[in-house]
């Protein structure tokens, strides 16, 4: 019975979903329900994006947090541990546990600080950097061939939307 009411729930959101192309394609929205239709879009792209990526990483057997948690240390070579809690929202012994295990794998490498013994600093090691180069780089190039669908002039909006938003957001307005 559960899965009749969650595709029933689903065929209502895919009607609801084309419905509101062909409105928003025919002109009939307003400037209301073309805010709405974008906040839809961002949250159907979104989860796409990452549907995709998941597929890809399922390859290197490393959960998508790994990945951002490797981003960080390769961006901030030496981060501790509670700098990447703090910076990527996830709790510091979920941080640990994740550094613990790019450790035994041979990603990550802890390191104590030369001037402060209680703190730990986190460094990527060379095989580490190899595969997150190699996974930034199936990314891309998944991405690109996904835009390579999209004509340029279309492409070139997307930009100047998303670098408004960028600046909004960068600016703190909103809630």
């Amino acid at each position: 019975m559960g899965n009749m009411v969650l595709d029933r729930m689903f065929a209502k959101e895919q009607i609801k979903r084309v419905a509101g192309e062909y409105l928003y394609r025919s002109g009939v929205v307003d400037i209301v329900d073309q805010r709405l239709y974008l906040m839809e879009l961002f949250r159907v792209v979104h989860t796409r994006l990452m549907e995709h990526h998941k597929e890809m990483f399922k390859q290197y057997n490393l959960p998508f947090t790994h990945l951002i948690i490797m981003v960080q240390v390769e961006r901030e070579p030496g981060i501790t541990v509670s700098e990447l809690a703090r910076q990527s929202g996830l709790a510091k012994s979920y941080i640990s546990t994740t550094i613990e295990e790019l450790s035994l794998k041979g990603m990550a490498d802890k390191r104590p600080d030369k001037n402060d013994q209680r703190l730990t600093r986190i460094f990527l090691t060379q095989p580490g950097l190899d595969l997150l180069r190699e996974i930034v780089g199936r990314a891309e190039e998944q991405f690109s061939n996904l835009l390579d669908e999209i004509p340029d002039t279309q492409i070139e909006s997307m930009i100047e939307g998303l670098t408004a938003l960028r600046e909004v957001l960068e600016r703190g307005k909103g809630p």
